[in-house]
Parts: C-alpha cells; sequence; structure tokens
C-alpha cells in the first residue's frame, strides 16, 4: 500500500455528481458585502459544487493590490480541506502507512503570473486519531491568497479541485473561475493578515 492512496472509507465514497452553477439564489450570500441582485464590487459571480437548491461550497474570487483572493463558503455541516493536507499527514505518519486521505484544495492559474507560497485560512484539525487519519479543512468561509503578478486585459482563469464532505459523503470539487482584469479587481485590499502560509508553492503558470 502507498503511503498516500485517495481510498475513502464506504461512508466517505465519492460522490461522483459535481455541478458548476453560478448562483442566483436568494439567501446564497458570501460575507458582508454580498446582495441579492448583483455580486459585490471586484468579487466574482460565484461557482457552486453540488446541485442548484443545495450547493455544498462555492467560491470566488477579486484581484486586489498585490494579491489574487479566493474565498470558499460551505454548507453548514460541510467541509472541504487545507491546500497543504497531504504533507501534514506525512508529518504526523512520519513514515507510517495511511488508510487514504482526502483530497486537498488546490488552485490552478491561467492568464497572470501567481508567485510565492498560497495563504490559507488556519485550517481546523479533523483528524480520526484511533484509526490513524489525519487530515485538516474548512468550514463556513475560507479565504486563499497569492501574490499576482503580468495581470493584462485577458481573462485569469482558476481551476478548482478538491473534495467537499460532509458525515455521510463526499463530492468532488472541479470547477471554474474567470475574473475580468478591469470588473474584478477591488481597489481596497482584502486584509491578508489572518492567513498563514501552505505548504505549496504557487503555479507560475500564465
Amino acid at each position: 500500500m502507498t503511503p498516500f492512496s485517495f481510498r475513502l472509507f464506504p461512508f466517505r465514497a465519492l460522490a461522483t455528481f459535481a455541478v458548476a452553477t453560478t448562483l442566483g439564489l436568494a439567501g446564497c450570500t458570501h460575507g458582508s458585502d454580498s446582495n441579492a441582485t448583483s455580486p459585490p464590487i471586484g468579487w466574482t459571480d460565484p461557482v457552486a459544487v453540488g446541485d442548484e437548491l443545495e450547493p455544498v461550497v462555492s467560491y470566488r474570487a477579486r484581484i486586489q493590490p498585490e494579491y489574487l483572493v479566493i474565498e470558499a463558503e460551505h454548507l453548514p455541516g460541510w467541509h472541504s480541506y487545507a491546500m497543504d493536507n497531504v504533507e501534514r499527514a506525512a508529518a504526523k505518519l512520519a513514515g507510517a502507512e495511511s488508510l487514504g486521505i482526502e483530497l486537498p484544495t488546490s488552485f490552478e492559474v491561467q492568464g497572470a503570473t501567481v508567485v510565492g507560497t498560497w495563504l490559507q485560512t488556519p485550517p481546523e484539525d479533523l483528524s480520526d486519531l484511533e484509526i490513524q487519519w489525519f487530515t485538516w479543512g474548512f468550514n463556513g468561509t475560507a479565504t486563499f491568497a497569492a501574490k499576482l503578478e503580468d495581470v493584462g486585459e485577458d481573462p485569469v482563469v482558476i481551476a478548482i479541485r478538491g473534495q467537499a464532505c460532509n458525515a455521510e459523503g463526499c463530492r468532488d470539487v472541479d470547477v471554474q473561475l474567470r475574473l475580468d482584469p478591469e470588473t474584478n479587481r477591488a481597489l481596497t485590499a482584502l486584509d491578508v493578515g489572518a492567513l498563514i502560509p501552505s505548504q505549496k508553492r504557487a503555479n507560475k503558470s500564465k
């Protein structure tokens, strides 16, 4: 057995149904600056994983001075996983075999250059020590940021992959956000001081 197969227990079996949808539903809001008729200044329209009536996690993004910022909002009872989930688990296992691990959150950016280390909201320890299952994740609102360079006039596309789970099962995360460098740019910066470095370097693709 390899130390990090992504095989889950039956109760964590991966549901393969993941639908990306633009949220226009009343009550599906992101933070205090959302409104029901149009996205907040700078933010993209959110895309969601799940079905139209129950999006389990949704994502939005914007460009601000120095940074690309991505925000995830989880349905109560659902969570997704840290960008460095695999690295954190490897450190805890110290060479021991693992029964499996949930898929980490990952971002691939095209149309601009992201540099340095991704920042993320400090993840919660969701490990089950009795079965040596180590994992870290996010509930509620989670924020990710990376320094951004070489932004031109063309759209910036972000491919988001990972896994979202609740107590009954999991869903694949495989969605895209599309930013317009003009309309999805915020003049005021979201404070990234509360974020911590992940163990993931930003990809340098443009």
